[in-house]
């Protein structure tokens, strides 16, 4: 793999670089008998870089160039070099990573093998620089590190690549220039004599680059091991060590999709939610049924070994926990499903799950059947769909988020308590944003946010909100649950107001006879709230979604996903085209916009979207 400004060179410079003569080497090349070109330059005439060329060199057995790059200027191993030390270490940090480590000695120099066992936690630089710490000082120079990549479970390439890394001290204060005792060294030299201890903090790594794993076992006399993403544990480790190098072995499944989608599946049959909603639970089983196939494939296609390298680990084969569990999801994939009988499920699951612990397996299994449900029914039945709310985040200080707080009501100590003491799905899903639970668990995130927690209310609707105890200085800050639906209530005097900020929280605000202000959010019927204005970009589109579909009252009004709107992304060329597009983009500071206005542009809106469509006026949507 070619790396950024690396050299190229022409077939003149090919044969210098292997001893032959120009002649030579155009025979050799019209022979199909040279290394196989990197690439042409724009003339069409072939290049080559160093790599390949010395590559080449080692493979017709002629004299490898003295500055060849790491591996090519090493002599091939005759027989397997031994390891000299094999560990795990701990890479201190914000988060602790943990990393095993193969030593090989080789005649050359040491090859430090270094595993990351969480790969997206710990930069090949970083991961590198742990040779320093298993490796004496004197042999850092020579040493080179080899970072692999977790591998794609699935995969069917012959040949990986490898990044190599090589050690360096950046200071010469800082530099290795003593390796005797201790004792020994404060006889032989005064005060200002002795050398610096070497301080691994201080090392730094050169990049190599990406070298193949076939040239590396040459120089290793043994395939390089490489391990599929997330087998790489302690326990994995072990097994390798006692089961040997070069062989496979089979570890409890952590990398596939299929374990937590089996547990789900079977958590679901084991609380009857097959029998109590059997339409729904079918998409959850023939969602399990499509994961089970995809994985089998998967491992009828990855393979345990290429060309110098080999797996450690393959994650088990997928299995079910029982038969009878096998048998009702079999059969509950292949039912028919009524969507008017699913839609009339919906409601009632999602009440179950929201009152569940927040580790429920079975809350789990209701939520994934709730997801699948609402994806299968959002067109035909959106007012079943869109009744649950979401998530938002309000934060701010102004007139408008006052009014919104002012109708809030807190709740009794007793249920607060109640609450917090043991949080159910429906709070979780506003304490925290993660939805994998053994991750939640993990990390302690749920008790770190009980604890963050400095009120707990319920709006007009019923809705609940959390206030959380340290916002940025001078602001508030909540997680609210978002209405999704139509809204209900609005007329001539309602008008839509926020703040400002971005995202933005944005409510109408409609004056009652007694003297109350009804404050409502915002919705975005059918998608995500996240509203801001003032510049073209998603912000101020999810806006505009947001008003269109509300004041054309229909839940399939989001013009965005037509053609029409395609000039309006470019509203800041042609704002004419939609008063309401031109306003959002235009509009500076805090927001007001009268309801009544807002519907008059949307009705523009259709009316031209109508016309145009009519006309055949319409172009793609990029």
């Amino acid at each position: 793999m070619a790396r950024d400004g690396e050299l190229r060179y022409t077939l003149a410079q090919y044969a210098r670089r292997v001893g032959i003569s120009d002649s030579r080497a155009r025979a050799l090349l019209g022979a199909g008998r040279l290394a196989h070109p990197d690439g042409h330059d724009p003339d069409g005439r072939p290049y080559w870089h160093a790599r390949t060329i010395d590559s080449w060199c080692r493979r017709t057995q002629r004299q490898v160039p003295d500055d060849a790059d790491w591996p090519i200027g090493w002599e091939p191993a005759p027989a397997p070099v031994p390891i000299i030390e094999r560990r795990d270490l701990v890479v201190e940090g914000h988060d602790p990573q943990t990393v095993s480590v193969i030593v090989y000695d080789t005649p050359h120099g040491h090859v430090v093998h270094v595993m990351r066992h969480n790969d997206y936690g710990l930069s090949p630089e970083v991961a590198a620089r742990v040779a320093a710490e298993v490796l004496h000082p004197v042999f850092w120079a020579d040493a080179v590190v080899l970072v692999p990549e977790a591998v794609l479970f699935g995969m069917d390439e012959e040949h990986q690549s490898i990044e190599a890394f090589r050690l360096r001290v950046p200071h010469p204060e800082a530099a290795p220039v003593s390796w005797l005792p201790r004792f020994l060294t404060g006889l032989a030299q005064t005060a200002e004599e002795q050398p610096v201890q070497a301080d691994p903090r201080h090392v730094q790594t050169t990049y190599i680059g990406y070298v193949d794993a076939s040239e590396i076992q040459q120089v290793l006399g043994r395939p390089v091991p490489l391990w599929y993403y997330r087998t790489c544990t302690p326990d994995a480790v072990r097994l390798m060590q006692a089961y040997g190098e070069s062989g496979t072995v089979t570890v409890p499944d952590t990398t596939t999709d299929w374990p937590a989608t089996r547990d789900r599946v079977a958590a679901g049959v084991d609380a009857g939610l097959h029998l109590r909603y059997p339409h729904a639970f079918g998409l959850l089983a023939a969602d399990a049924m499509q994961t089970l196939r995809y994985e089998q494939t998967r491992h009828s296609t990855s393979r345990d070994r290429g060309d110098g390298w080999y797996i450690v680990a393959r994650p088990a084969r997928p299995d079910w926990p029982s038969i009878d569990v096998e048998h009702v999801v079999a059969t509950a994939s292949a039912a028919p499903r009524d969507p008017d009988a699913m839609a009339t499920e919906l409601p009632t699951l999602r009440e179950e799950e929201a009152g569940l612990p927040w580790d429920s397996p079975v809350a789990d299994a209701l939520w994934h059947t709730a997801r699948l449900a609402g994806v299968a029914l959002h067109r035909s039945h959106p007012e079943v769909v869109f009744t649950a709310p979401t998530r938002c985040t309000v934060s701010g200080v102004g007139p408008v988020l006052d009014q919104w707080r002012k109708t809030l009501q807190p709740l009794s100590d007793a249920e607060r308590d109640r609450l917090l003491r043991a949080p159910t799905r429906r709070l979780a899903r506003l304490l925290v944003l993660e939805t994998h639970i053994d991750t939640i668990r993990e990390h302690g995130m749920i008790e770190r946010a009980v604890a963050e927690v400095a009120g707990l209310y319920r709006d007009p609707a019923g809705r609940l909100v959390i206030e959380d105890s340290e916002p940025t200085p001078g602001e508030a800050s909540y997680s609210a649950e978002w209405p999704t639906n139509l809204p209900d209530g609005w007329g001539e005097q309602t008008v839509i107001a926020s703040d400002g900020g971005r995202p933005a929280a944005v409510f109408a605000l409609t004056p009652q006879p007694d003297g109350r202000m009804q404050v409502d959010p915002l919705p975005n019927p059918g998608s995500e709230p996240g509203y801001t204005w003032g510049y073209s970009g998603s912000g101020p589109r999810a806006l505009y979604r947001a008003l269109v579909r509300c004041a054309l009252r229909d839940w399939t009004a989001d013009l965005d996903q037509g053609t029409w709107l395609v000039s309006l992304t470019n509203a800041w060329r042609q704002p004419e085209r939609s008063p309401l597009w031109a306003f959002i983009l235009k509009h500076q500071g805090p927001l007001r916009m009268p309801w009544p206005q807002v519907i008059d542009w949307a009705q523009q809106d259709l009316k031209t979207l109508t016309s145009r469509t009519a006309t055949g006026q319409t172009s793609a949507q990029p």
